[in-house]
């Protein structure tokens, strides 16, 4: 079986060992080192057309042309696999029109529940996304048990695209194993740049200064307009390092603190902050996260960690308070979360489920 996977980007596969880099890429790292014969495609960046067109709009023209682009290589491979997250509305309007032939394989980041899109035309273009992937793309896995849940709140879902992937974070990387001495929780940790509340948490902070907290984003400059008290940091870990030594850096500040916090700002068709979410889980510690419905796991639910109301601060004080002032409540948490990790999201697993949903499609 020969896999065409199409990213974004160009992937170099020996660039990045198992236990020096958590980079998967959704299984596809995971997939050469095993030997099965997966291809990544990705548009040629240096084109002068595609440079310019990528120019105006980066995410919207890269995933259009690599969509495109792929379909003159696909019919030396077997099937496509989308495993990085992209609006999929050309691949399936050109499977509606027979240029694709070959069986398509999606891994699902997204809900495709127009219920969460706030935008009228953004709303639209959601359905009519939703009616041609979900109807010509062959077959769907929706990365957690949550996505599939609110995905089906949208609408009728043909059972074909009621696949569940369960991706998690590489194990082999983040693993709290490695450790010899006991982790010294004396501080909490929030991470990622995108859709993140850390105005509502920096004022949480700010009205308890016996506790502190560390903020790893890199993507948007959150301090802007905060005044930042003296128990909360924001560190860019990439500078000055390499990737490899800035995620080497973060598993050490997962691994010594209390729990790790997502404060998500607003509702949208994404679970926000997924990727921190698994690396919590991988590395057993306890998530406090801002309660919605479209939250890559519900971790209340899992006895995994607490939510909090949008945008309440004394919800996110009481939470920290809590869990500084109960160890063992956090501890038992932060048992569940690893338990979690080990025996439904993590990297290996997640390559064995899609693997054989792959094959299941093929032969269908």
């Amino acid at each position: 079986m020969k896999i065409l996977y199409i990213y974004t980007w160009p992937l170099d596969f020996g660039k990045y060992k198992l236990t020096e880099s958590p980079k998967t890429e959704f299984g596809f790292y995971t997939m050469k080192r095993l030997g099965i014969d997966i291809t990544s495609y990705s548009i040629d960046r240096n084109n002068f057309i595609i440079k310019k067109l990528l120019s105006i709009n980066s995410q919207l023209f890269g995933a259009i042309l690599t969509q495109l682009g792929c379909l003159k290589h696909a019919k030396h491979y077997d099937c496509i696999y989308v495993g990085y997250d992209m609006h999929l509305l050309p691949l399936a309007l050109a499977k509606a029109l027979g240029i694709c032939k070959k069986p398509i394989f999606v891994l699902s980041h997204f809900k495709y529940n127009s219920h969460y899109t706030r935008n009228l035309l953004k709303k639209l273009y959601k359905k009519i996304e939703r009616f041609f992937v979900f109807k010509y793309i062959d077959c769907i896995s929706f990365a957690s048990e949550r996505l599939l849940l609110v995905a089906s709140g949208g609408g009728k879902i043909d059972e074909r695209q009621k696949n569940v992937a369960y991706w998690g974070a590489s194990l082999d990387f983040f693993n709290k194993n490695i450790y010899k001495e006991k982790p010294t929780n004396n501080y909490f940790v929030a991470a990622g740049g995108m859709n993140r509340d850390y105005a509502t948490l920096v004022q949480a902070f700010g009205k308890c200064p016996e506790l502190n907290l560390k903020v790893f984003a890199v993507y948007k400059d959150y301090t802007k307009n905060i005044d930042i008290p003296d128990n909360v940091q924001f560190i860019n870990l990439m500078e000055g390092n390499s990737l490899n030594k800035a995620y080497k850096l973060l598993r050490n500040y997962y691994y010594n603190c209390i729990a790790i916090l997502l404060p998500i700002d607003y509702i949208n068709d994404v679970p926000n902050g997924a990727t921190v979410l698994v690396e919590a889980l991988a590395m057993g510690k306890p998530i406090v996260i801002t309660d919605a419905e479209t939250n890559y796991i519900d971790v209340e639910k899992e006895k995994c960690g607490i939510v909090v109301n949008s945008h309440d601060v004394n919800g996110w004080i009481n939470a920290i308070r809590y869990l500084k002032s109960h160890p063992h409540e956090a501890n038992e948490m932060g048992q569940k979360s690893y338990r979690l990790a080990i025996e439904k999201y993590n990297d290996t697993n997640f390559v064995k489920t899609i693997y054989g949903q792959i094959k299941q499609m093929i032969n269908k």
